[in-house]
């Protein structure tokens, strides 16, 4: 079973909201000048203009100088900086040593907010190489440190990747306790960032109960996410993010004109398409769905066929057989049967080559092109 059916779902958003609130601040918040320093070398490391053997002499160079610096909170953000300058799939194995190394020498110097915030970060690093059993494990770990230290905040950090991981392995009932009790810590949480995190939860809850097929919560989870945006963040692309999560959910629970209205706000936004064209391909993708569900069939074919492109373009192989298949179904209704046959043949050609299987049979098991 693959991990990307269940990161398709919500991280999508996830990923605007969470990493888009930055680990690092351009502008140093102490007049230390060994900070200043510091934050200066890391903003500029640029993992594109060396060499992996530079980048790793350079990063253990950086880590080097951060070790010896004890444990003040903005030091600890400067690892993070640091950790966040290398990619989680192009530099792996760097990745993983940094992160084991920093965990060492919080644990020499008996640092609990260090050992929960690099235990935190390990635990997003295994998400993001799709290892959700270490994800939980390490997650956990965090969740227990930063709940005995009373850290409110962190502690719904770790409860929210907690319910992500038991979201991942289809333990849906534990996922949403688990993402309530995140949901309230961040409530209860002084952090400056908890609105964010709110959104964040209140948006894995909706796919949590999408799973369950509880549509009606996963539908207000959502809506009350919307309510948790500042009025000049409604034009981002953390809004829309959501405002399609809830259109996927509307067309999962039958109400597609209520999705074509949510989708009228996404279309409308003439930025989208250049701004993000992966998020504007599942727009055009959920306004097919919904105006072919309802019979309203002018556009269907131009909506999917332009979403086909867009992800072709973008070299999104593993979304093509989706894509393939709701044109099959199209095809297949309009009686064309030699195009609805070629994209089906397209589709399940694709899906075999990149050992999509699990979403070979859930697009089988939901098109009608038989």
């Amino acid at each position: 079973m693959t991990f990307n059916r269940y990161i398709c779902i919500f991280l999508l958003f996830e990923l605007f909201i969470v990493l888009s609130c930055g680990k690092f601040k351009d502008q140093a918040e102490t007049t230390s000048p060994e900070y200043h320093l510091i934050s200066q070398e890391i903003v500029g490391l640029n993992s594109n203009e060396l060499s992996k053997q530079e980048l790793k002499e350079t990063s253990y160079q950086l880590l080097a100088e951060l070790e010896t610096k004890g444990r003040d909170t903005l030091f600890r953000e400067l690892y993070l900086s640091l950790f966040d300058k290398i990619d989680d799939r192009e530099h792996k194995t760097l990745k993983r040593q940094l992160i084991d190394r920093a965990l060492l020498v919080a644990e020499a110097t008996r640092d609990s907010m260090a050992l929960g915030t690099f235990n935190l970060e390990l635990s997003q690093f295994y998400w993001n190489t799709n290892s959700p059993d270490s994800t939980f494990l390490k997650a956990n770990e965090a969740f227990r440190i930063f709940t005995d230290l009373g850290a409110t905040y962190e502690a719904g950090r770790g409860a929210y990747t907690l319910a992500a991981a038991q979201f991942a392995a289809s333990d849906y009932l534990q996922a949403e306790q688990t993402a309530v009790l995140a949901l309230e810590l961040f409530e209860n949480s002084s952090s400056p960032e908890k609105n964010r995190r709110i959104i964040s939860a209140y948006n894995l809850l909706g796919s949590i109960a999408t799973a369950l097929n509880a549509y009606d919560r996963a539908i207000e989870y959502r809506k009350t996410a919307l309510e948790y945006f500042d009025s000049d963040e409604q034009s981002g692309r953390a809004y829309y993010g959501l405002l399609n999560n809830l259109s996927n959910t509307q067309i999962e629970a039958g109400s597609y004109e209520e999705a074509l209205r949510t989708l009228e706000k996404l279309v409308k936004n003439l930025q989208l398409r250049s701004d993000n064209p992966h998020l504007y391909a599942i727009v055009l993708l959920n306004r097919a769905r919904a105006n072919f569900s309802l019979g309203n069939l002018e556009d269907v074919e131009s909506n999917y066929l332009e979403a086909l492109q867009i992800r072709e373009e973008l070299g999104e192989t593993r979304n093509l057989p989706r894509s393939n298949y709701f044109l099959a179904e199209y095809y297949w209704d309009q009686r064309d049967t030699a195009r609805a046959r070629e994209h089906l043949q397209e589709g399940k050609r694709i899906a075999l080559e990149t050992e999509e299987l699990d979403g070979l049979f859930r697009t089988f098991s939901s098109c009608r092109c038989w």
